[in-house]
């Protein structure tokens, strides 16, 4: 009988609205997906992502989010990779966390506190 143990994978979407960095850089948008290896209508799994939002005084700010997600394909992912088994999740989550007291740069790097 085949393993149906979660996965873990990298996901790039398509965004809705026009890029507006310099670079198009914001044209696409990843994730990391921690779900089943075995979809089925019904699978749901784990999203992690960062989403940048405005701030009402001006500016913007990133925001670290964690959702249930379907597994399904959605209309907006281009491609999902598959990096590795997740033999420990609890495990996974911890080390990739991201805290609130993160400071992250315009390049997506994590400033010392």
């Amino acid at each position: 009988m085949p393993s149906n143990k979660d996965r873990l994978y990298v996901a790039l979407y398509a965004r809705a609205s026009r890029p507006t960095m310099p670079g198009k850089e914001d044209t696409y948008h990843w994730a990391l997906i921690v779900g089943l290896k075995i979809e089925t209508d019904g699978s749901t799994g784990v999203r992690y992502h960062a989403k940048e939002w405005p701030r009402p005084e001006g500016g913007s700010t990133w925001l670290f989010e964690e959702r249930s997600s379907r597994l399904l394909p959605s209309s907006m992912i281009l491609v999902r990779i598959m990096v590795g088994k997740v033999t420990n999740r609890n495990r996974l989550v911890k080390s990739c966390e991201i805290r609130l007291s993160d400071k992250v740069s315009r390049d997506g790097t994590v400033l010392p506190g």
